[in-house]
């Protein structure tokens, strides 16, 4: 068998499956390989390397986003893919710890779905880093229970666990942009999302408006209930 790259992480993982990420060694993959470690060398200089290329194979079958498509569906097939590739080898969750992996997918492809839909590109980094720590975060509990979701007397189904806090998620993502859109200035090309909370005579001002629009100007005892306190007692 002709050596590559792609052979030595197969073995590799092979090891990882069967006896755990402990038992990973240059030695053991000579071994497997039938060949001495110098020959790995070749393609990789360390054990750490080996953990790094492992980690980017779980992330081989994820595509870069088309043009148009929508972030919502873009999160949650990172979030799917990156939780089947890491569920499919043991300490899978262990070894994207571990990992310093460097993706084949650019970063600015990566968030481009989220900035096209208006979140400012810091925006776009939180959202997937709170998308990627919740797979990280699941997947470890998974592995550490045996895939199971505790409390294990409830029978909870672990697929639908997951989508459904995987959903809950993308809905908090998808309040806070809907925010920003309301907020945002007419003719404001980035939205954004805007933190500030607004003031107390701004909101008064604006259910004014709203009332007046409704019709509900014409009754007395809304119109006295909304009037300014401060001006109240000189009428």
């Amino acid at each position: 068998m002709r050596l590559t790259r792609e052979v030595v992480i197969e073995a590799a993982r092979d090891i990882v499956n069967e006896s755990g990420l402990d038992a990973l060694t240059t030695r053991q993959l000579g071994e497997r390989l039938g060949v001495k470690g110098p020959a790995i060398y070749r393609y990789f200089k360390s054990k750490q390397e080996i953990i790094d290329a492992i980690a980017v194979s779980f992330f081989g079958r994820l595509k870069e986003p088309e043009p148009g498509c929508k972030w919502e569906d873009w999160l949650e097939r990172v979030a799917r893919t990156a939780r089947q590739e890491i569920l499919s080898l043991k300490d899978g969750a262990k070894i994207i710890e571990q990992a310093k992996p460097v993706f084949r997918i650019s970063l600015e492809s990566y968030l481009r779905p989220l900035c096209e839909a208006g979140f400012s590109r810091k925006e776009a980094l939180f959202a997937s880093h709170l998308i990627g720590r919740f797979v990280m975060g699941w997947t470890k509990a998974e592995q550490e229970h045996g895939g199971r979701t505790p409390p294990y007397e409830e029978g909870l189904d672990s697929e639908e666990a997951f989508e459904y806090c995987l959903k809950s998620l993308i809905a908090g993502l998808q309040l806070r942009l809907v925010a920003a859109r309301m907020q945002a200035k007419p003719g404001q090309h980035q939205l954004g999302i805007s933190y500030a909370v607004p003031q107390p005579e701004s909101a008064r001002q604006t259910l004014l408006a709203t009332e007046s629009a409704n019709g509900s100007g014409g009754d007395p005892e809304r119109k006295a209930s909304t009037k300014d306190p401060a001006t109240a007692d000189s009428e």
